[in-house]
């Protein structure tokens, strides 16, 4: 039955770890919780790598940040076309000693021009907005190099910095290289633990960016989404000069 089967998968599993730890030599005289607490132990220490690991990405990603920008935080404009016309926003990075990862992410995708002719998909009214990195160069109409396109090595998450209006995200896990816009307040939906169909449900989507300037430009896009109709695309970002 399944509690047989349950029961064989566990000593099996006992065995190749064991099999791992000692070189080959099987060592199944553990009991289950002996076991278990072995597991946890090896877990931790991967955990704690992994942290350590992390911080040592942020703590770069911030050094390159400042040397190219200053303090921060960033300023990008970017140019829209939006039902045939041309419009603008500015954007304003989070300040990279909370996300630098992503904002690096984001920004090296920006000088690379990453971004340009990429358009706006809305399938669903609380994000409202998905930016999807097109797969050809919209002036050479030649395949985009895929080197400069980017995607986050970890999700990066600050509860100093949510998912709030206006504001920029990075889909999926760990996150890029497409991303979208909160139509509305999203902090509890892309916060931690507001997305259940990721196999860690206390991750969250990295939140890099707000629109600071161009409410008009956002409210018309906004109101197209509610309408169901929407025709935009990024013509280019450029980094603002302080």
């Amino acid at each position: 039955g399944d509690l047989a089967d349950m029961y064989r998968m566990f000593v099996d599993m006992k065995k190749n770890l064991m099999s791992l730890n000692k070189g080959g030599q099987h060592n199944t005289n553990l009991s289950v919780d002996e076991f278990l607490d072995s597991i946890l132990k090896r877990h931790n220490r991967n955990h704690d790598a992994q942290v350590r690991l992390q911080s040592e990405i942020q703590e770069m990603d911030r050094k390159v940040l400042e040397k190219r920008y200053g303090p921060g935080p960033i300023l990008v404009e970017v140019d829209l076309n939006l039902d045939g016309k041309k419009y603008s926003l500015v954007v304003e990075t989070a300040p990279s000693h909370l996300l630098p990862h992503s904002v690096r992410t984001f920004m090296d995708m920006v000088e690379s021009r990453a971004w340009e002719g990429t358009r706006f998909l809305s399938p669903s009214s609380h994000t409202g907005l998905i930016i999807i990195m097109d797969q050809d160069d919209p002036i050479t109409n030649r395949p985009k190099n895929e080197h400069l396109t980017k995607k986050l090595l970890f999700p990066e998450y600050s509860p100093s910095y949510p998912h709030r209006s206006k504001t920029f995200g990075f889909g999926g896990r760990p996150g890029g290289p497409n991303f979208y816009i909160n139509i509305n307040d999203n902090a509890d939906i892309h916060g931690p633990g507001g997305q259940t169909g990721h196999d860690l449900v206390e991750e969250a989507d990295s939140c890099f960016a707000k629109i600071v300037k161009g409410d008009d430009v956002f409210n018309a896009i906004k109101e197209r989404v509610r309408l169901g109709h929407l025709d935009c695309t990024i013509s280019r970002m450029s980094v603002l000069k302080r």
